[in-house]
């Protein structure tokens, strides 16, 4: 009788993968996201200091020393830039 009722599954109209999709779902809930080992660092032009370029770093083992060659809108050449944060 519960058989009838419920259907085989006994989840009604609901298919397997429906069922396993629910059950995958409710033993992953626990695994919530976390916090982003990334932040946002400006990037200096060491001739005149001006900050120019906004980039993301991963610091999960400590901020980077990164200097990259970059065009520098107020001395309008390509100049080294290095990080900066605000």
């Amino acid at each position: 009788m519960i058989q009838k009722q419920f259907g085989s599954s006994g989840f009604g109209d609901c298919s397997i993968a429906t069922v396993a999709g629910l059950m995958f779902f409710l033993t992953d809930i626990d695994k919530m996201a976390k916090a982003s080992k990334r932040e946002y660092v400006w990037l200096e032009c060491k001739e005149c200091g001006q900050r120019n370029y906004r980039t993301e770093v991963s610091v999960a083992q400590g901020t980077p020393k990164i200097e990259l060659s970059k065009f520098c809108k107020s001395e309008r050449k390509h100049t080294v830039h290095k990080i900066r944060r605000k």
